[in-house]
């Protein structure tokens, strides 16, 4: 199985531009409309070639980030407010409980191992 190191920084820009997009585009519509469509259309940039892709732990997290900041864009929070409770309200997932990105970070980590090991030998 081929696994990519890359930076992710484009993947992240992309994302964001999306969700403003999205935002942009939809002024009056209601909270849980917008957040159907950052799910519909900006999610499925960051899982984007997750599959052959490593992050980081760092990495990984900074994608929660950008999650939990489109999530301010659609209900219109500062980015000192927390996003957990509109995430538990509307029984959506922080990126780091989610399971297929749960599973990036040990496959990530595995891989780590694996290369460590390498090194050795």
């Amino acid at each position: 199985m081929l696994l990519v190191a890359l930076d992710h920084k484009h993947l992240l820009h992309k994302f964001n531009a999306a969700a403003n997009a999205v935002c942009g585009h939809v002024k009056f519509a209601s909270h849980m409309s917008v957040l159907f469509l950052l799910e519909t259309f900006c999610l499925l940039l960051l899982s984007y070639c997750c599959e052959v892709l490593v992050y980081s732990k760092q990495q990984i997290s900074q994608l929660n980030v950008c999650w939990n900041n489109a999530y301010r864009k659609a209900f219109k929070c500062n980015l000192w407010e927390s996003v957990k409770e509109l995430q538990l309200f509307y029984e959506t997932m922080n990126l780091k409980h989610n399971p297929f990105f749960s599973a990036l970070l040990v496959r990530s980590s595995c891989v780590k191992r694996v290369k460590a090991r390498s090194h050795r030998a």
